[in-house]
């Protein structure tokens, strides 16, 4: 007779293998088609890490000379590649912008990767082994996740050092060490090196703090000293991992304050035109299904306020009360900014995810005898419109980029010597392709975010009649500037002139990349825009067909204006 499964066993056996097949599934989409863009560019995010990473040498000069993202990523990223050209002997490793940004990829991918086995411990914690593997599953298949493991910026790193100071402060919550106060302290010390908004994800242990407090007031005088004790050390680790964000203050005080009136909108720069009259909060709630599916965005949203609601009466433990108030504290705060790009929310995601697995787990328990087939038939749910959804958004990397394919039928169709119009703030194509010569076109841009003028007018009635090819290499232009005739009385009907034929050229090629799946395609261009600008923007090239002059340019433009 055999002996009893122990606990631990127990834990080995059932959740174990699933967990690793779960991490095994969401590393194979985070890892699949890292160089998407063939080393390209085509993130201006990920040049600027790139750049900043290329200036580093350890140990002569540590200063990145960038600091929208800390030092923390910027020096991991660096060591990787120097680890690399020790190893491979390939200096290209350390020295090529490509290669440096493969290397950041990398780093997404493995950081988003491991956050899986984060909210595994998160959802276990919940209520159980099959509470973590449900939010293991729905971390594995979240395509914001998904996304940005391909982009060699920060918010893989921040979340999974968001979901490692959540799984620590339940762990404090229910036994309090000074280990934990210490490795709690490290992680947001770390998360903060990496970006100066994980400041926000203070609001986790100044909530447990509090908590705590009130549930043991006799200790008040201990977590006291403990709470001071996290301050310093996190101070220290941070001042550590990003010296220079301290050093060069200044410079680093002008990025804070250039990127807070960017996202306040008391700074108008072209890429937040587009969220001109959008409604706060409204307008991020319309785009976080994009990256995780309508269900998790609606349950989660329920989860979130009925078991807030019932730990604050005492009637569910409170070991997550600070996840939770750092969810709800996020969303206040970030969804009231004038610049709304979806990847602000990512942070919300894990928070929206334990929520949805709370409610189906032990939210909704007492429907078991009521309805025993609404539970399941819920958790089957959830986790097939994730799956779908990831699966026909990987078709983005298993297609050629939009931006690469329209380069490579440019140098096959457009003549040599062509003059091609490019649009500012705006990728310009072709690509520099591998064996072909971007010399071969001549090139002159549409400098269409100037506000309107005479001599801007001018200009475009030129460029139009001179031009052979016109390429709009995204929708940035076309969508955003329309939705300020205020600034540009000419410019907002401009492209309803161009796609109409008005102007003279004729849409000669389209390239598009949608998620789809199985035949059917999911068209995208109503999500915010960065969600499709980078790795899968609608590429359009126009030839000028009809050769008006400057003179009949300039008069259809004129008419815009009535």
């Amino acid at each position: 007779m055999s002996a009893p499964v122990s606990g631990r066993g127990r834990f080995f056996v059932r959740e174990i293998p699933p967990l690793l097949l779960l991490m095994l599934i969401g590393g194979a989409l985070r890892f699949y088609n890292l160089n998407w863009d063939w080393g390209l560019f085509y993130h201006p995010d990920e040049l600027n890490v790139g750049m900043a990473v290329e200036r580093i040498r350890f140990f002569s000069r540590l200063d990145p000379g960038f600091f929208a993202y800390n030092g923390f990523s910027i020096y991991l990223v660096r060591a990787l590649c120097d680890a690399l050209a020790f190893f491979t002997s390939e200096t290209s490793w350390n020295r090529g912008l490509s290669e440096i940004i493969l290397v950041a990829r990398h780093v997404s991918a493995a950081a988003s990767t491991l956050s899986i086995p984060a909210m595994f411990l998160l959802g276990r914690g919940v209520a159980g082994g099959g509470a973590g593997l449900l939010a293991a599953a729905l971390t594995s298949f979240t395509v914001g996740f998904i996304q940005y493991a391909h982009f060699g910026v920060t918010e893989s790193l921040l979340v999974l050092f968001l979901v490692l100071l959540a799984a620590l402060s339940a762990r404090l919550f229910r036994r309090e060490s000074l280990r934990t106060w210490l490795a709690m302290s490290v992680v947001f010390a770390l998360a903060v090196g990496t970006k100066t908004s994980a400041l926000s994800f203070m609001v986790i242990p100044c909530t447990l703090f509090a908590v705590m407090v009130l549930r043991r007031g006799e200790d008040g005088q201990r977590l006291v000293l403990r709470a001071l004790l996290f301050v310093l050390v996190a101070a220290l680790v941070a001042a550590a991992v990003t010296p220079y964000s301290l050093i060069n203050i200044e410079a680093f005080r002008n990025s804070m304050r250039y990127e807070g009136g960017v996202v306040s909108g008391a700074l108008k720069v072209p890429y937040n035109l587009q969220f001109l009259g959008t409604a706060p909060y409204l307008f991020f709630l319309r785009s976080i299904p994009w990256h995780t599916g309508p269900l998790v965005l609606l349950l989660g949203i329920a989860g979130l306020f009925a078991w807030s609601a019932l730990m604050l009466a005492g009637r569910e433990e409170r070991a997550h009360l600070p996840f939770l108030v750092f969810g709800v504290a996020y969303f206040l705060y970030v969804g009231g900014w004038h610049t709304k790009f979806i990847r602000y929310m990512i942070p919300l995601y894990p928070v929206l995810i334990l929520s949805t697995v709370w409610l189906l787990t032990k939210g909704l328990k007492r429907w078991k005898e009521r309805a025993p087939r609404l539970l399941p038939a819920l958790c089957a749910a959830v986790l097939a419109v994730s799956l779908i959804w990831s699966a026909a958004f990987m078709k983005i990397y298993t297609s050629p980029s939009t931006r690469t394919a329209a380069s490579e039928w440019m140098f096959e169709t457009i003549p040599q010597g062509s003059l091609v119009l490019t649009e500012h703030w705006d990728y310009g194509l072709p690509s520099p392709l591998p064996g072909r010569d971007r010399g071969v076109f001549r090139y002159d841009a549409m400098t269409n975010y100037d506000g309107d003028s005479p001599e801007k007018i001018e200009k475009m009635a030129r460029l139009l009649s001179e031009g052979d090819y016109l390429v709009l290499s995204s929708a940035r232009l076309s969508g955003s500037i329309p939705k300020d005739p205020e600034q540009y009385p000419v410019t907002s009907k401009y492209y309803d002139k161009l796609f109409g034929g008005l102007l003279g050229y004729r849409e000669a090629a389209r390239f598009a990349s949608y998620p789809g799946l199985f035949g059917f395609e999911i068209e995208d261009h109503k999500a915010e825009e960065t969600f499709s600008v980078y790795d899968h923007p609608v590429v359009r090239i126009f030839v000028n067909e009809r050769r008006l002059s400057p003179e009949a340019l300039r008069a259809v433009l004129a008419e815009a204006d009535k």
